[in-house]
């Protein structure tokens, strides 16, 4: 399973002024056409940057497309049965380096197997999680390789 981050995500439908643009949307069609999905924690993290770019009407629709899976789907880990176990496993995650967002994405995207985390923020989760890490760049290359 690949899972998508919320900056490629966000480059899509927010930063469109970004200078990564242009390559982002070939990676993300590619992403769609593949069943790529995200994280629930990446797609409320989708839903604050909208709040912050002032965009906050556009939330609601935001996660019924997602959750309808319209281009890309959404996976939920399963929570340990209380608090006391989820903070000790959000714990474990921040004891690997994380800040608290990265750590809530970083502990979804090991809980619901993905094999490929693609991501512009390969530094923050290169080698701090099982899943193989690709920017948008490499997962182009790889894909064409391939």
């Amino acid at each position: 399973m690949i899972i998508v981050d919320t900056d490629v995500l966000a480059i899509h439908l927010i930063f469109t002024w970004d200078r990564r643009r242009e390559e982002n949307e070939r990676v993300y069609e590619l992403l769609v056409e593949l069943g790529a999905k995200t994280t629930i924690y990446n797609l409320l993290e989708l839903c604050g940057l909208l709040a912050l770019a002032k965009m906050e009407c556009r939330i609601r629709d935001l996660l019924r497309a997602y959750l309808a899976e319209e281009e890309i789907g959404v996976e939920f880990p399963s929570y340990p049965r209380d608090w006391g176990e989820f903070t000790e496993l959000v714990v474990r995650y921040l004891e690997r380096g994380f800040s608290c967002g990265d750590a809530l994405v970083a502990l979804s995207v090991e809980a619901v197997g993905a094999e490929t985390f693609v991501t512009w923020n390969k530094k923050h989760f290169g080698g701090k999680i099982g899943a193989r890490v690709l920017t948008p760049s490499e997962f182009l290359r790889e894909f064409s390789q391939g």
